[in-house]
C-alpha cells in the first residue's frame, strides 16, 4: 500500500516573539504559524516553541541548545524503542512463515507514538506550551512525533542590534549565526530545514528618530540571515510582510501593536506569522516531497531486503540460490 505522509515537526526557537510578549493570553505566534502551515500542506503538524525572553543569538545557543540536545535524545530513546519492537515482531512473523510460507510486509513508519515527557524550564526562560487543532489538519504542541525535527524556525536579531553601539554590528551577529547554526546543525541533522524570518519592527509607536534608525538596522541585520541563506545548504529567509498586508490588517481589525508601542497584538502576531506561512509553505513543500522520496526508497530498500532474507531463510537445504 502507499505511504502516507508522516506528521511533520516543527521547532520554534527565539526571542520575545516566540515567547509572545504582547499577547494578553498563550503566545499567537507559534500556533498560528503550525496551523496555517498545517491546512497548507494538508497534513498534522507537532510543534514545540522554546522562547527566551530578552535573548539575542548568543543566548539562544548558550541555553536553547541544551532542550534541542535533550529532544533529540528523546527521539533517539524511542526510534531504539520502535526499532526492538520491529525485529521482535519480524523475527516472531519470520518464526510463523516457516510453518505457513506467507509473507506479510509490513508498513514502516506509520504509527503515532506519543509521549508526554516535556524538558524543564530554563532558567530566565519562558518556554510555553500551547495545544492547536484545526478542523481538518491541525497543530500539537506535544512530544514530537516519530522522525525527528523537520524545521526549525528561528527568530532572532532585535536583540542583537540592540546592542549595535557596543560593538554587536551586523557582521559580528553574522558570525554568531554561523556558529549558533553549526551546533544546531549537529543536533537536529543535515535534512532539517533552518528558517530565519526577517524582523517585524515597521509596526511601532517608537518617536522619529529612533523608528527610522531601528528599522534601518533591522533592515541591515536581516540582510545577513538573506545572504546567509543564499551560501547555506537547507537554510531559508523569510522577508518582511509587505506594508500594504499591515495596512490591509490596521483596515480590518484596527491596531496591530501592543500597548508597549514595540511588541505585536495578537492580531499584530497572527498577521505575521501567516505570512511567514504562506513564504515557508512552497519551500517545505518541496522539501518535505524530497524526504519523502526518500523514506520511499529506504522502506523499498529494507522490504527487499526483508524479502530475499525471507526467500534464504525458506529455501530447502542443498537448493541452489536463484
Amino acid at each position: 500500500p502507499e505511504m502516507r505522509p508522516r506528521n511533520r515537526n516543527v521547532l520554534l526557537i527565539g526571542d520575545s516573539l516566540v515567547v509572545g510578549i504582547g499577547c494578553e493570553s498563550s503566545p499567537v505566534m507559534p500556533k498560528a504559524l503550525c496551523s496555517q502551515l498545517a491546512q497548507l500542506l494538508k497534513v498534522d503538524i507537532t510543534w514545540r516553541a522554546l522562547g527566551v525572553n530578552g535573548a539575542d543569538v548568543r543566548t539562544m545557543h548558550a541555553n536553547v541548545l541544551n532542550i534541542v540536545k535533550k529532544v533529540q535524545a528523546e527521539q533517539e530513546e524511542k526510534r531504539v524503542q520502535r526499532r526492538m519492537s520491529q525485529e521482535i515482531l519480524e523475527e516472531a512473523q519470520r518464526a510463523e512463515q516457516k510453518a505457513q510460507p506467507a509473507v506479510t510486509q509490513q508498513r514502516e513508519g506509520l504509527q503515532k507514538h506519543d509521549s508526554h515527557g516535556h524538558p524543564g524550564p530554563l532558567a530566565s526562560a519562558l518556554i510555553d506550551f500551547v495545544r492547536g487543532k484545526t478542523k481538518e489538519f491541525g497543530s500539537h504542541e506535544v512530544a514530537f512525533d516519530e522522525g525527528g525535527i523537520d524545521a526549525v524556525v528561528i527568530m532572532c536579531g532585535l536583540n542583537d542590534f540592540k546592542k549595535f553601539l557596543g560593538g554587536r554590528t551586523n557582521a559580528v551577529f553574522r558570525e554568531d549565526m554561523e556558529k549558533f547554526l553549526a551546533d544546531l546543525r549537529e543536533q537536529v541533522g543535515p535534512d532539517c530545514l533552518v528558517v530565519f524570518p526577517a524582523i517585524p519592527i515597521e509596526e511601532t509607536r517608537l518617536p522619529e528618530p529612533i523608528k527610522t534608525v531601528v528599522s534601518y538596522l533591522s533592515y541591515a541585520f536581516d540582510e545577513e540571515k538573506r545572504l546567509m541563506a543564499i551560501q547555506k545548504a537547507r537554510v531559508e529567509f523569510i522577508p518582511k510582510p509587505a506594508i500594504d498586508l499591515w495596512k490591509e490588517a490596521k483596515d480590518k481589525y484596527g491596531e496591530v501593536v501592543a500597548q508597549d508601542g514595540v511588541h505585536p497584538n495578537e492580531v499584530g502576531y497572527k498577521v505575521f506569522a501567516e505570512h511567514v506561512g504562506r513564504e515557508m509553505f512552497p519551500i517545505l513543500k518541496k522539501h518535505f516531497q524530497h524526504l519523502e522520496e526518500q523514506a520511499k526508497a529506504k522502506i523499498k530498500m529494507q522490504r527487499e531486503r526483508f524479502d530475499d532474507n525471507l526467500k534464504r531463510a525458506l529455501r530447502p537445504e542443498g537448493e541452489p540460490s536463484a
